[in-house]
């Protein structure tokens, strides 16, 4: 299965790509295996150095670590949005 992993923002800045696919030999995996993944990258550990939280979306929906992904998944990984002022 392959997952498409969109970087917004600040963390596309400091991940140096606005997406990557992740392959996966199992049909179905959670947001955890994906991040293990990606933690593979040296951009992506020096991206979770300079932010002190993450966003991950499936969809258009916040996602948990427990959230199964499947094949043709899109994940986007930014920084939380604050309003106010």
């Amino acid at each position: 299965m392959r997952v498409r992993v969109f970087f917004v923002g600040e963390a596309a800045s400091i991940f140096g790509r606005r997406f990557v696919d992740v392959e996966f030999d199992e049909e179905e995996v959670e947001l955890r295996r994906l991040v293990e993944k990606l933690r593979e990258f040296e951009s992506y550990r020096r991206l979770e150095e300079r932010l002190n939280l993450v966003w991950f979306l499936v969809g258009d929906l916040q996602a948990a670590l427990t959230t199964r992904l499947r094949d043709a998944d899109v994940v986007a990984v930014m920084p939380p949005l604050y309003e106010g002022g």
